[in-house]
């Protein structure tokens, strides 16, 4: 088995897979079988071989939860059972039944869909105003089919921060201390599926706080009790699924949303929220473990 992340499928690697199988079933008199396994939408780049098999994970998750209905050992049985969930939590495979709660949430999807979509635009309007300097675009934004995956970025020295002496000037110094360059890491606040966080739920969450390049990270054997403290205040210190980026970040779901009166309210709420990360991480500096003797 080889696992490829964020790999598009070589077919001229899967020919050279397939001639050194049957050299070694020749050899060793044994069958053999070569299957490419992918989720349901990525386009082959061409014919496969003719030995190997295309399957997705989706045929993946139905063979092993056919497998364990058909009864096995008990450890079989968890590693299948936790192998599907996983699939689905990655949105890979789906094998639970189309529910009432479904066919209720398709049909509240449109007026939901513009709900958030205002609460957001609203939110980012502000944030804008506070954050961004004038003609300045820092980053991607754009909440079109699809309001909740989008980010927003934010130079970490924005100057709004510290009017109100809520962070001290050489928070600045500190966070861009050892960086790679002036713009190694910034404020961001975005809107995405939640599979990066320690425990995910599988369900869209908005995310604030800082992001860097793996280069300029913070090692967590050197800032451990800094990162600890940042975790009490409820900060999640993650690399992306490629590991080319690091994540210092709070999250808040939707559902968190829902006891304001109005949007405007829930909106006013969600940039509260964005704010006060923003401003905890600037009071709060890297500060590396100190030595003990």
């Amino acid at each position: 088995m080889e696992l490829k992340r964020e790999a598009p499928p070589d077919i001229s690697q899967l020919v050279r897979y397939e001639g050194a199988l049957r050299e070694l079933a020749g050899a060793f008199g044994c069958t053999y079988t070569l299957a490419l396994v992918t989720k349901r939408d990525v386009e082959l780049p061409g014919p496969l071989p003719p030995d190997v098999e295309h399957r997705t994970w989706q045929d993946v998750a139905l063979l092993l939860t056919s497998l364990a209905a058909g009864g096995r050992e008990a450890s079989q049985l968890w590693l299948s059972r936790e192998f599907v969930d996983y699939l689905e939590e990655e949105h890979l495979a789906t094998i639970g039944p189309f529910t009432v709660e479904d066919a209720l949430a398709i049909e509240r999807y449109d007026d939901a869909l513009v709900r958030i979509r205002e609460i957001i635009i609203e939110a980012e309007s502000v944030l804008m105003r506070r954050y961004s300097p004038p003609d300045a675009d820092y980053a991607s934004w754009g909440p079109k089919n699809d309001p909740l995956d989008f980010y927003r970025t934010f130079p970490i020295d924005t100057a709004p921060l510290f009017e109100d002496g809520s962070a001290r000037p050489e928070a600045i110094e500190a966070w861009a201390a050892g960086a790679s360059g002036p713009e190694a890491r910034w404020f961001e606040w975005h809107a995405r599926h939640d599979a990066a966080r320690d425990h995910p739920l599988g369900q869209r969450a908005f995310g604030a706080g800082i992001a860097m390049r793996a280069d300029d990270a913070f090692p967590a054997d050197e800032y451990g009790d800094w990162l600890r403290g940042l975790a009490e205040e409820g900060f999640e210190y993650l690399p992306e699924t490629t590991g080319h980026m690091w994540y210092l970040f709070r999250y808040l779901y939707p559902a968190q949303l829902v006891g304001g009166a109005d949007v405007q309210q829930q909106s006013d709420h969600l940039v509260r929220w964005v704010d006060d990360s923003f401003r905890l991480l600037a009071a709060s500096p890297p500060v590396k473990d100190r030595l003990t003797p």
